[in-house]
């Protein structure tokens, strides 16, 4: 409905592409029985892996697991130890749990429960034939907690994707890329894109490799791409032209007004 920003995925597949899992496709659902099962039943046998965020809450409009257990003609039991977890837990807080949350201790019976270190709802696990499902909170903190602790440690592509960006400001893009272009169209399994915005145009350099091969490609590739740049480039990744304003102000010790 657009009320809501999907950070989640974002998140996922930059996490998923470090360790060499291509994401292919990401589809935003409606809290709608139906529509999840039609995207369940459209992608089961498609892909290897399939991660979906949001819907195990103890409201009525969340109805992710319930999709799955009409997806999987799997019923729901109550796991016992899980629900005197929960218990626990809220009496800690000085808080009687709600019967609303007990919905969360029904695992299904065909999946294999994840355990949630910073929540209530757990993630859980469903297996096809050809297709591993994780179905984990939308809550982000959440999400990343499992995957974090107990999915990215046991999944590997193989080969990892690593990234380096230059950052540029001064330069429009065109330019960028005709004095980059002969370079660039050398590189060896390096993959270039440019990426304008209002301070300047992040150079962007994708690599493949196993293990640091790819960043030690990448670094390398970034350092024949500056030696042409010059003194428009100011910096790399997370280096921001705030933060080298800033630096030069302090070392010449002058100040900056803003009106």
């Amino acid at each position: 409905n657009g009320f809501s920003v999907d950070t989640n995925s974002v998140w996922l597949a930059q996490e998923l592409l470090k360790r060499g899992i291509t994401v292919v496709t990401k589809v935003s659902v409606g809290d709608d029985l139906d529509a999840i099962e039609e995207v369940l039943a459209r992608w089961d046998g498609q892909l290897e892996l399939v991660i979906t965020t949001g819907g195990l809450g103890p409201t009525h409009d969340d109805v992710t697991k319930t999709a799955f257990c009409r997806y999987f003609n799997s019923e729901l039991q109550l796991d016992e130890d899980y629900w005197e977890v929960l218990v626990e837990r809220f009496r800690k807080r000085g808080y009687d749990i709600p019967a609303s949350n007990r919905s969360q201790a029904e695992i299904p019976t065909r999946a294999e429960a994840i355990p949630n270190p910073v929540g209530t709802a757990p993630g859980l696990k469903f297996q096809s034939d050809t297709t591993t499902f994780y179905v984990l909170p939308g809550v982000p903190t959440e999400m990343k907690a499992i995957m974090s602790d107990h999915l990215l440690p046991t999944l590997d592509g193989g080969e990892a994707v690593s990234w380096v960006t230059i950052r540029t400001t001064g330069i429009i893009e065109s330019a960028l890329v005709t004095r980059l272009g002969p370079l660039v169209s050398r590189l060896k399994d390096v993959q270039v894109a440019y990426l304008p915005a209002y301070t300047g145009v992040d150079i962007r350099l994708r690599s493949v490799a196993v293990g640091e091969g790819g960043r030690e490609r990448g670094e390398s590739a970034a350092d024949e791409l500056e030696a042409l740049l010059g003194d428009v480039v100011y910096g790399r990744d997370d280096i921001t032209l705030e933060r080298v304003v800033g630096q030069l102000l302090v070392e010449r010790q002058e100040t900056l007004a803003l009106a």
